[in-house]
């Protein structure tokens, strides 16, 4: 309760608490919760496209890896055939 104005601590402390300074109250109050609102919402905003480019970075790693699993294997064998005729037909000739 550091952080509370001094006024605002006077008024709680006295015990007659005039309607008027309520309705002040209630007024700064309504429009402090407006500006948390906007944070809030904007933070979410935020984390949202934390969110989507967060799985847009996993799957430009992990579509790159499928696609080499399935086409790297046959291009290998090829490329393996053509070294070995190019060298004799095998190692151990």
């Amino acid at each position: 309760m550091d952080d509370l104005p001094k006024e605002v601590d006077s008024l709680a402390s006295s015990e007659s608490v005039k309607t008027e300074d309520l309705a002040l109250l209630l007024k700064e109050n309504l429009e402090m919760s407006k500006e948390i609102r906007a944070m809030v919402r904007h933070i979410n905003n935020y984390v949202a496209w934390q969110r989507i480019f967060g799985w847009i970075k996993v799957l430009l790693i992990v579509i790159p890896l499928i696609i080499g699993i399935l086409y790297l294997p046959p291009f290998l064998k090829g490329l393996l055939s053509q070294y070995e005729s190019l060298i004799g037909g095998g190692l151990g000739s």
